[in-house]
Formats: structure tokens, C-alpha cells, sequence
């Protein structure tokens, strides 16, 4: 048995969110999280950490930028930067490649250009960022004072991400349904849970937890990432307990002892991936690294989905990332416990597609 201790912020700290350990997505955790517990302990199965027994190299990294006064909640990249949605000031914020602060966009509030509870962000173009709010379902576009608006009313409920690609607008929610809008406020249905083998409802499964890419999706609970089109088409299954991957259809159920008892849980053992093209996918996650929990992997995969190379991230155990698609071998770091800010490190050893 693996113990995982899972910490809670006061909600009286600023941005009162859960530091979740091994990317620990609890639902029955989320409804308590406006309630002042410190601390709960979870004996989390041991099956599910070494259900993956493949070798991985050390990968150590160089610290190219740091910017010690930006908490990520949201994060989405530009074609010169990023954009950061910082849990703490609670507010977009643009920074460039080295991340420094460029700008901000809008604010926190309940006000008719103001955003609460930001599920996506991008650059629509050169002048205007797009943000897509959860709280009520809309987006709001940025830009010249005479250009700025606010679309409500978009299909949809329980948001979870969004992305600007090629001028368009996609949204996935937690039930693994995928939305197109666009800025004249239609939404249209591109794919439905149907289309990734999943029932017509969620039922008892677990939430999907997906992340978008330009072309791909990738169900970040079962660790799947699926090609989007006319058909769609699984391109990749990491590496997990045959329980994990069979979650959306139904969620497994760990003891959390008294006086929570038996609750189903989301395990979401995939954090980012990064198509290549022709070159296959870089997948990270965590939960597969046999006796060594706490650690990142990262893995590559060809385009057929056969695995190619793998990795586990030294240094920086539980970090929330991302892969810099600009930039083959780069990554946006960040963990409020153990790293002051983010920072964008480079790694050493990883595949590197082109030589870029």
C-alpha cells in the first residue's frame, strides 16, 4: 500500500485550492475543499503504482527561466509566450518567452467583461485573447477598447478545457463531450462520449478530465489520447492498471476509512502530451513508475501508439507541467509547495524531433 497524503489550504489562504499529491483528482476531496481540514491521509492501492514495469532513463533538466511571483491555475502558450491564468492574483496575465510580464487581461469579478472560474485561454490573433469562463458558461474576447465583448449562453455544462487553434474555439467538458464556437456565439457538437467508445452517459464512471490539443484529445483519467476528426481514433494507451483504464465507464472505488468510507475516485495519471506529427506523441504522467511514485515520466510514442522511449523526470517530484510545443524538450514547470512561481526548464537526454 502506497500512503498519499493530500494537504488542503485553509480557504481563508489566498486561492484556497487543493495541493493533491501524484495528480490525485478526488472528487469526494473537491466537495470538501471549502472546509478548513488540513490534512487526510489516503492508502492509495499498491497495484496501480506498479502496474508498469518498464525501464526509464534518468532525465535531469537546466533551468532556463524563472518567474518567482506567478501561481498557474490556467495556462495556455502563444506564439511568443504564454498566457497564465495566477490563482493568486486571479487574473490572466501575458508573459513572453523568458517569462517576464508583458501584460494583463481583465479581471476577477462578477462584472459584464469579468471572468470567475477561467477554464481556457488563447490568442485569437495579434490583438485580441480569448478567455473561456466557466462561471456562467461564455467567453470573452479581449482586445481594443472598441473591440471587447462577452458571448453567454454557450452549450455545454462542467467546462473543463479549452483552446484557441487556428482561430478556432474548442471546448471539452468533464464528460468527455467536445464543442466548437464560434465568436459569433453558435456552438456546435463535434464529438459526442459516444465517439471514444464510452456509454451515452457517465453514470458511475468517472469524470474524464480531458485535455485538448489542436487535433487530439487526451483522457487524462485512463491516460488515452485520441485523434479528432471524422473519425476518431484512439492514438495512444499509456501504460496503466487495467482498472484505470477502464474508469469512464466506472470510477474506481478506494477506502478512504472513517468517516468518509468508500468513495470512486478519478485518477488522473496522464498531466500533458505533445503531438509530433510523423514523429508520434510525448506523453507525462505519473503513478507508473514502480517504487518511485513521486516521480514524473515521460514516454514517447510512435504514431501508432507503440512505445518508443521512456524517461523519469529527476528533480522534481510532483510538479504540475506541460511540454512547450515550440520548443521539443522544454517544459513549464510548477508546484506551489516546492517551486517559488514556474519556471521553464530544458531537459537533458530527451528525444528531440528534427533536432529543434
Amino acid at each position: 500500500m502506497l500512503h498519499v497524503m493530500i494537504a488542503m489550504r485553509s480557504p481563508k489562504q489566498p486561492g484556497g485550492f487543493l495541493a493533491i499529491a501524484l495528480a490525485l483528482i478526488a472528487s469526494g476531496a473537491r466537495e470538501m475543499s471549502g472546509q478548513d481540514f488540513k490534512r487526510m491521509e489516503l492508502s492509495f492501492p499498491s497495484e496501480y503504482t506498479y502496474a508498469c514495469d518498464y525501464p526509464r532513463s534518468e532525465l535531469t533538466v537546466r533551468l532556463i527561466a524563472h518567474n518567482q511571483e506567478v501561481y498557474p491555475d490556467r495556462i495556455a502558450q502563444t506564439p511568443s509566450g504564454w498566457l497564465v491564468h495566477d490563482r493568486y492574483e486571479r487574473q490572466v496575465v501575458e508573459l513572453d518567452e523568458n517569462l517576464r510580464r508583458v501584460r494583463t487581461w481583465g479581471r476577477h469579478g462578477p462584472g459584464p467583461m469579468d471572468y470567475e472560474r477561467p477554464v481556457g485561454l488563447g490568442r485569437l490573433d495579434s490583438d485580441h485573447v480569448v478567455v473561456v469562463d466557466n462561471e456562467p458558461p461564455s467567453l470573452i474576447v479581449f482586445g481594443p477598447a472598441d473591440n471587447e465583448y462577452r458571448i453567454v449562453g454557450l452549450q455545454g455544462r462542467q467546462m473543463e478545457h479549452a483552446i484557441v487553434a487556428d482561430g478556432r474555439i474548442l471546448i471539452a467538458t468533464r464528460d468527455a463531450t467536445v464543442h466548437e464556437v464560434t465568436l459569433d456565439g453558435q456552438t456546435r457538437i463535434l464529438h459526442s462520449r459516444h465517439d471514444f467508445g464510452l456509454p451515452g452517459s457517465r453514470r458511475s464512471g468517472a469524470p474524464a478530465s480531458p485535455r485538448l490539443r489542436p487535433g487530439h484529445i487526451g483522457l487524462r483519467g485512463p491516460s488515452a489520447i485520441w485523434t479528432l476528426g471524422t473519425h476518431p481514433q484512439k492514438a495512444v494507451q499509456r501504460c496503466v492498471h487495467d482498472d484505470l483504464e477502464k474508469m469512464l465507464k466506472e470510477a474506481p472505488r478506494i477506502d478512504l476509512g472513517p468517516p468518509f468510507g468508500v468513495q470512486p475516485y478519478n485518477v488522473a495519471t496522464m498531466q500533458d502530451f505533445l503531438p509530433l506529427g510523423a514523429g508520434g506523441f510525448l506523453a507525462m504522467g505519473g503513478l507508473v513508475l514502480k517504487g518511485s511514485a513521486r516521480l514524473r515520466s515521460i514516454e514517447r510514442y510512435d504514431s501508432s501508439g507503440v512505445l518508443l522511449e521512456a524517461w523519469k523526470l529527476i528533480g522534481y517530484p510532483e510538479v504540475n507541467a506541460i511540454f512547450d510545443e515550440h520548443n521539443i524538450g522544454r517544459l513549464l514547470i510548477w508546484n506551489e509547495e516546492s517551486i517559488d512561481g514556474i519556471q521553464l526548464v530544458e531537459t537533458k537526454g530527451m528525444y528531440d524531433v528534427g533536432g529543434r
